[in-house]
Protein backbone atom coordinates (compact mmCIF):
# COMPACT_ATOMS: atom_id res chain seq x y z
CA UNK A 1 0.00 0.00 0.00
CA UNK A 2 1.12 3.66 -1.06
CA UNK A 3 0.10 6.76 0.28
CA UNK A 4 -0.28 9.63 -1.67
CA UNK A 5 -1.28 13.45 -1.02
CA UNK A 6 -4.13 14.17 -3.58
CA UNK A 7 -5.47 17.99 -3.23
CA UNK A 8 -9.31 18.98 -4.34
CA UNK A 9 -9.37 22.61 -5.78
CA UNK A 10 -12.14 24.81 -5.92
CA UNK A 11 -12.64 29.11 -5.95
CA UNK A 12 -12.30 30.83 -2.94
CA UNK A 13 -15.32 32.56 -1.80
CA UNK A 14 -15.31 36.57 -1.63
CA UNK A 15 -15.74 37.87 2.01
CA UNK A 16 -18.79 40.41 1.93
CA UNK A 17 -18.12 44.34 3.03
CA UNK A 18 -20.57 45.84 5.19
CA UNK A 19 -23.51 47.66 4.50
CA UNK A 20 -24.69 51.44 5.31
CA UNK A 21 -24.32 52.37 8.86
CA UNK A 22 -27.90 53.60 9.68
CA UNK A 23 -31.29 52.39 9.75
CA UNK A 24 -33.27 55.05 9.41
CA UNK A 25 -33.20 58.70 10.06
CA UNK A 26 -36.72 59.96 11.37
CA UNK A 27 -38.40 62.51 9.02
CA UNK A 28 -36.31 61.72 5.93
CA UNK A 29 -37.01 58.98 2.93
CA UNK A 30 -34.72 56.29 3.30
CA UNK A 31 -32.39 56.25 0.00
CA UNK A 32 -30.25 53.00 -0.85
CA UNK A 33 -27.23 53.33 -3.40
CA UNK A 34 -25.94 49.75 -4.44
CA UNK A 35 -22.95 49.84 -7.28
CA UNK A 36 -19.20 50.00 -7.67
CA UNK A 37 -16.76 52.98 -7.18
CA UNK A 38 -18.72 54.89 -9.56
CA UNK A 39 -22.01 55.31 -7.52
CA UNK A 40 -19.31 55.73 -4.04
CA UNK A 41 -18.03 58.94 -6.06
CA UNK A 42 -21.73 60.76 -7.14
CA UNK A 43 -23.37 59.28 -3.72
CA UNK A 44 -21.90 62.44 -1.55
CA UNK A 45 -23.17 64.88 -3.95
CA UNK A 46 -26.58 63.09 -4.10
CA UNK A 47 -26.20 63.15 0.25
CA UNK A 48 -25.61 67.00 -0.55
CA UNK A 49 -27.90 67.91 -2.87
CA UNK A 50 -31.13 65.98 -1.14
CA UNK A 51 -30.44 66.11 2.41
CA UNK A 52 -33.34 68.17 3.41
CA UNK A 53 -35.66 65.23 2.52
CA UNK A 54 -33.38 61.76 2.28
CA UNK A 55 -31.31 59.94 4.19
CA UNK A 56 -28.61 58.91 0.94
CA UNK A 57 -26.40 56.42 1.77
CA UNK A 58 -23.96 53.56 -0.19
CA UNK A 59 -23.52 50.28 0.12
CA UNK A 60 -21.51 48.66 0.53
CA UNK A 61 -20.22 51.52 2.43
CA UNK A 62 -16.89 52.99 3.04
CA UNK A 63 -13.52 54.01 0.74
CA UNK A 64 -12.50 50.58 -0.36
CA UNK A 65 -12.41 49.88 -3.95
CA UNK A 66 -14.87 47.96 -5.96
CA UNK A 67 -18.14 48.79 -4.25
CA UNK A 68 -20.05 46.20 -4.97
CA UNK A 69 -18.29 44.61 -8.10
CA UNK A 70 -20.02 42.43 -10.10
CA UNK A 71 -23.55 40.62 -10.44
CA UNK A 72 -22.19 37.26 -8.65
CA UNK A 73 -20.37 39.32 -5.82
CA UNK A 74 -24.15 41.18 -5.67
CA UNK A 75 -25.77 38.20 -5.22
CA UNK A 76 -23.84 36.42 -2.81
CA UNK A 77 -23.72 39.61 -0.43
CA UNK A 78 -27.29 41.07 -1.13
CA UNK A 79 -28.47 40.32 2.44
CA UNK A 80 -25.62 42.32 3.54
CA UNK A 81 -25.87 45.15 1.60
CA UNK A 82 -29.68 45.63 2.47
CA UNK A 83 -28.56 45.48 6.30
CA UNK A 84 -26.62 48.12 8.70
CA UNK A 85 -23.26 47.23 9.84
CA UNK A 86 -25.02 45.41 13.19
CA UNK A 87 -27.24 43.50 10.53
CA UNK A 88 -30.38 45.71 11.37
CA UNK A 89 -32.91 45.79 8.21
CA UNK A 90 -32.35 48.95 6.48
CA UNK A 91 -36.28 49.17 4.85
CA UNK A 92 -35.03 51.71 2.01
CA UNK A 93 -38.07 53.64 0.50
CA UNK A 94 -36.00 54.00 -2.58
CA UNK A 95 -33.04 51.58 -4.36
CA UNK A 96 -30.65 53.02 -7.49
CA UNK A 97 -28.68 50.23 -8.18
CA UNK A 98 -26.09 49.58 -10.89
CA UNK A 99 -23.82 46.45 -12.01
CA UNK A 100 -22.16 46.34 -14.95
CA UNK A 101 -18.31 47.57 -15.27
CA UNK A 102 -16.96 44.87 -13.05
CA UNK A 103 -19.18 42.17 -14.71
CA UNK A 104 -16.79 43.06 -17.69
CA UNK A 105 -13.40 42.39 -15.38
CA UNK A 106 -12.89 46.06 -17.04
CA UNK A 107 -9.45 45.85 -16.35
CA UNK A 108 -8.34 42.17 -17.07
CA UNK A 109 -6.83 41.89 -13.39
CA UNK A 110 -9.88 40.69 -11.42
CA UNK A 111 -11.17 37.54 -13.83
CA UNK A 112 -13.10 35.79 -10.96
CA UNK A 113 -15.49 39.42 -11.82
CA UNK A 114 -15.78 38.03 -15.56
CA UNK A 115 -19.96 37.23 -16.37
CA UNK A 116 -20.83 36.27 -19.47
CA UNK A 117 -23.92 38.19 -21.24
CA UNK A 118 -26.05 35.19 -20.03
CA UNK A 119 -25.43 35.10 -16.76
CA UNK A 120 -25.20 38.47 -16.42
CA UNK A 121 -28.70 39.00 -17.89
CA UNK A 122 -29.98 35.82 -15.31
CA UNK A 123 -27.85 37.68 -12.21
CA UNK A 124 -29.12 40.83 -12.90
CA UNK A 125 -32.96 39.76 -13.45
CA UNK A 126 -32.82 38.12 -10.03
CA UNK A 127 -31.50 40.84 -8.06
CA UNK A 128 -33.97 43.21 -9.16
CA UNK A 129 -36.42 41.18 -8.36
CA UNK A 130 -35.02 40.83 -4.76
CA UNK A 131 -34.87 44.39 -4.58
CA UNK A 132 -38.47 45.12 -5.37
CA UNK A 133 -39.52 42.59 -2.71
CA UNK A 134 -38.20 44.83 -0.46
CA UNK A 135 -41.14 47.39 -0.99
CA UNK A 136 -39.11 49.81 -2.29
CA UNK A 137 -39.22 52.34 -5.11
CA UNK A 138 -36.24 50.92 -7.52
CA UNK A 139 -34.48 52.08 -10.62
CA UNK A 140 -31.41 51.00 -12.59
CA UNK A 141 -28.94 52.98 -14.02
CA UNK A 142 -26.78 52.24 -17.17
CA UNK A 143 -22.85 51.69 -16.72
CA UNK A 144 -20.74 55.02 -17.36
CA UNK A 145 -19.00 54.71 -20.58
CA UNK A 146 -15.25 54.91 -21.34
CA UNK A 147 -15.13 56.61 -24.95
CA UNK A 148 -11.29 56.27 -25.17
CA UNK A 149 -11.19 52.58 -25.64
CA UNK A 150 -13.40 51.24 -28.04
CA UNK A 151 -13.43 47.67 -27.45
CA UNK A 152 -14.34 47.91 -23.79
CA UNK A 153 -16.82 50.44 -25.07
CA UNK A 154 -18.28 48.37 -27.12
CA UNK A 155 -18.87 45.58 -24.70
CA UNK A 156 -20.07 48.52 -21.85
CA UNK A 157 -22.85 49.10 -24.61
CA UNK A 158 -23.34 45.81 -25.44
CA UNK A 159 -24.42 45.10 -21.01
CA UNK A 160 -26.03 48.20 -21.18
CA UNK A 161 -28.77 46.71 -23.73
CA UNK A 162 -28.94 43.64 -21.41
CA UNK A 163 -29.67 45.56 -18.56
CA UNK A 164 -32.40 47.90 -20.53
CA UNK A 165 -33.70 44.90 -22.00
CA UNK A 166 -34.05 43.37 -17.94
CA UNK A 167 -35.48 46.58 -16.75
CA UNK A 168 -38.01 46.53 -19.45
CA UNK A 169 -39.37 43.23 -18.30
CA UNK A 170 -42.58 43.13 -16.39
CA UNK A 171 -42.33 44.13 -13.81
CA UNK A 172 -40.45 47.52 -14.71
CA UNK A 173 -37.78 49.23 -13.08
CA UNK A 174 -37.29 52.88 -14.25
CA UNK A 175 -33.39 53.53 -15.98
CA UNK A 176 -31.46 56.57 -15.79
CA UNK A 177 -29.24 56.15 -18.82
CA UNK A 178 -25.21 57.51 -17.71
CA UNK A 179 -23.75 56.33 -20.19
CA UNK A 180 -25.60 59.18 -22.91
CA UNK A 181 -24.91 61.31 -20.02
CA UNK A 182 -21.83 61.27 -19.82
CA UNK A 183 -21.30 61.51 -23.43
CA UNK A 184 -23.06 64.40 -23.74
CA UNK A 185 -20.62 65.62 -20.74
CA UNK A 186 -17.60 65.25 -22.87
CA UNK A 187 -18.68 66.74 -25.86
CA UNK A 188 -18.46 69.94 -24.16
CA UNK A 189 -15.21 69.01 -22.24
CA UNK A 190 -14.07 65.26 -21.29
CA UNK A 191 -10.98 65.80 -19.57
CA UNK A 192 -12.83 68.29 -17.33
CA UNK A 193 -14.44 64.81 -15.96
CA UNK A 194 -11.59 61.92 -16.63
CA UNK A 195 -8.10 63.49 -16.02
CA UNK A 196 -6.36 60.71 -16.24
CA UNK A 197 -8.69 58.29 -19.14
CA UNK A 198 -9.92 55.99 -16.50
CA UNK A 199 -13.38 54.59 -15.80
CA UNK A 200 -13.57 56.54 -12.89
CA UNK A 201 -14.07 60.42 -12.86
CA UNK A 202 -12.96 63.51 -11.06
CA UNK A 203 -14.80 65.18 -8.43
CA UNK A 204 -16.51 67.32 -11.25
CA UNK A 205 -17.23 64.35 -12.84
CA UNK A 206 -19.48 62.57 -9.89
CA UNK A 207 -21.00 66.46 -9.59
CA UNK A 208 -22.35 66.26 -12.84
CA UNK A 209 -23.60 62.20 -12.83
CA UNK A 210 -25.01 62.93 -9.66
CA UNK A 211 -27.87 65.18 -11.20
CA UNK A 212 -28.76 62.90 -13.54
CA UNK A 213 -28.82 59.98 -10.43
CA UNK A 214 -30.72 63.06 -9.03
CA UNK A 215 -33.78 63.12 -11.54
CA UNK A 216 -34.30 59.43 -11.42
CA UNK A 217 -34.39 59.36 -7.31
CA UNK A 218 -36.86 62.44 -7.67
CA UNK A 219 -39.08 60.74 -10.40
CA UNK A 220 -38.78 57.27 -8.15
CA UNK A 221 -40.66 59.64 -5.25
CA UNK A 222 -42.93 61.83 -7.61
CA UNK A 223 -46.42 61.52 -6.03
CA UNK A 224 -45.21 58.28 -4.38
CA UNK A 225 -46.15 59.71 -0.57
CA UNK A 226 -47.94 62.89 -1.70
CA UNK A 227 -51.21 61.70 0.05
CA UNK A 228 -49.97 58.73 2.26
CA UNK A 229 -48.24 58.89 5.94
CA UNK A 230 -44.77 58.21 6.47
CA UNK A 231 -45.46 55.44 9.45
CA UNK A 232 -47.83 53.79 6.72
CA UNK A 233 -45.25 53.20 4.18
CA UNK A 234 -42.51 52.20 6.96
CA UNK A 235 -44.76 49.50 8.25
CA UNK A 236 -46.19 48.12 4.79
CA UNK A 237 -42.17 48.00 4.03
CA UNK A 238 -41.75 45.80 7.37
CA UNK A 239 -44.16 43.30 6.12
CA UNK A 240 -43.24 43.20 2.51
CA UNK A 241 -39.31 42.95 2.92
CA UNK A 242 -38.27 39.54 0.84
CA UNK A 243 -37.27 36.30 2.99
CA UNK A 244 -33.50 36.35 3.57
CA UNK A 245 -31.43 33.53 3.27
CA UNK A 246 -30.38 34.08 7.15
CA UNK A 247 -32.82 34.69 9.66
CA UNK A 248 -32.41 37.55 12.06
CA UNK A 249 -33.68 35.28 14.73
CA UNK A 250 -30.57 32.96 14.10
CA UNK A 251 -27.66 33.54 16.52
CA UNK A 252 -25.80 36.32 14.58
CA UNK A 253 -21.88 36.23 14.86
CA UNK A 254 -20.33 39.14 16.49
CA UNK A 255 -17.41 41.11 14.99
CA UNK A 256 -14.74 43.05 17.34
CA UNK A 257 -11.79 45.05 16.92
CA UNK A 258 -8.48 44.90 18.73
CA UNK A 259 -10.13 46.70 22.19
CA UNK A 260 -12.68 43.82 21.93
CA UNK A 261 -15.91 46.21 21.03
CA UNK A 262 -18.10 44.89 18.46
CA UNK A 263 -17.75 47.03 15.05
CA UNK A 264 -20.13 44.77 12.93
CA UNK A 265 -22.45 42.05 13.10
CA UNK A 266 -22.39 38.90 10.64
CA UNK A 267 -25.43 36.67 9.56
CA UNK A 268 -25.40 33.30 11.00
CA UNK A 269 -23.04 30.15 10.26
CA UNK A 270 -20.41 33.06 9.18
CA UNK A 271 -16.75 34.56 9.73
CA UNK A 272 -15.40 37.23 10.58
CA UNK A 273 -12.32 38.42 8.99
CA UNK A 274 -10.31 41.70 8.54
CA UNK A 275 -11.04 43.21 5.16
CA UNK A 276 -11.25 46.43 2.88
CA UNK A 277 -13.96 48.25 4.89
CA UNK A 278 -15.51 51.29 6.97
CA UNK A 279 -15.26 48.92 10.17
CA UNK A 280 -12.14 47.19 9.06
CA UNK A 281 -14.23 43.88 9.51
CA UNK A 282 -16.44 41.79 6.61
CA UNK A 283 -18.03 38.68 6.56
CA UNK A 284 -17.30 35.24 4.99
CA UNK A 285 -20.88 33.31 4.64
CA UNK A 286 -18.83 30.14 5.76
CA UNK A 287 -18.96 28.84 9.02
CA UNK A 288 -15.27 28.69 10.85
CA UNK A 289 -13.35 30.31 7.58
CA UNK A 290 -10.14 30.12 6.98
CA UNK A 291 -8.48 33.81 5.25
CA UNK A 292 -6.88 33.83 2.39
CA UNK A 293 -5.00 37.15 4.16
CA UNK A 294 -5.64 39.63 1.55
CA UNK A 295 -8.75 41.22 2.80
CA UNK A 296 -11.14 40.10 0.22
CA UNK A 297 -11.23 35.74 0.24
CA UNK A 298 -11.70 33.01 2.33
CA UNK A 299 -12.01 29.41 2.08
CA UNK A 300 -13.81 26.55 4.25
CA UNK A 301 -13.01 24.96 7.61
CA UNK A 302 -10.13 22.33 6.67
CA UNK A 303 -9.04 23.83 3.66
CA UNK A 304 -5.99 26.00 2.92
CA UNK A 305 -5.71 29.31 0.39
CA UNK A 306 -3.45 28.79 -2.69
CA UNK A 307 -0.80 31.17 -2.07
CA UNK A 308 0.04 31.00 -5.95
CA UNK A 309 -2.78 32.75 -7.02
CA UNK A 310 -2.79 36.19 -6.57
CA UNK A 311 -5.80 37.64 -7.97
CA UNK A 312 -8.03 34.68 -8.68
CA UNK A 313 -7.52 32.68 -5.33
CA UNK A 314 -7.82 28.93 -4.93
CA UNK A 315 -9.27 26.79 -1.71
CA UNK A 316 -7.04 23.79 -1.41
CA UNK A 317 -7.94 20.42 0.22
CA UNK A 318 -5.15 18.19 0.64
CA UNK A 319 -5.90 14.77 2.08
CA UNK A 320 -3.79 11.65 2.70
CA UNK A 321 -4.97 8.48 0.25
CA UNK A 322 -3.76 4.82 0.35
CA UNK A 323 -3.54 3.74 -2.90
Amino acid sequence: MNAENISTAMAAKRICKSGPPMAKTPGKFNCLVIGDFISKGYTPWLARNLSETFQIQHSPWGDYGGGALDTKYGLQCLEVFLSTVMLEPIFPDVIVFNFGLHDLNYDGKWPEEYTTPVEYEKNLRTIKLLLLSTGAKVGFLLTTPVPYEDALDDRIRMYNRIATHVMKEQPTVETADLYDWVIVGCERNCFEFDKDLRPHFTNEGYKYISAKVKQLILSLTKGYYSNRHKEEIDTAQQLNVFNLQWSPRKPSVRCKDAFGQVVKVCPHNSTCFDVWSSTGQGCCLLPHAISCGNGMHCCPADYRCDENCASRKKCLLEKLMTL
